[in-house]
């Protein structure tokens, strides 16, 4: 495949980013839609004809890598799991 291949790809593969990033910021649009209408009716589930929505808060808890790096230095560096991947990025160049 030549580089004027590849070019028109890129122009393709930069035009659905553009396209997913705006439908990104719809489907946000739709869910304060629905945040608000709960909010209005203080409600933290509502059921409709094929679908629900809910929205409430949950607990999650987590691990402070960063603090126990910090308090426990040694604890830390004997847990430290390395691993290694493959990474592909496609970034558009601004031209002048």
């Amino acid at each position: 495949m030549s580089i004027f291949d590849l070019d028109i790809k890129a122009k393709e593969y930069f035009a659905i980013v553009a396209q997913i990033a705006s439908l990104e910021e719809e489907k946000k649009a739709l869910q304060t839609v629905f945040q608000n209408a709960m909010v209005e009716i203080e409600q933290e589930e509502i059921n409709g004809h094929n679908w629900r929505a809910t929205w409430h808060n949950t607990t999650r808890k987590s691990l402070d890598t960063k603090g126990l790096e910090k308090a426990f230095p040694d604890v830390y560096s004997q847990f430290l799991k390395e691993t290694t991947s493959t990474r592909f990025t496609l970034n558009q160049i601004k031209t002048a």
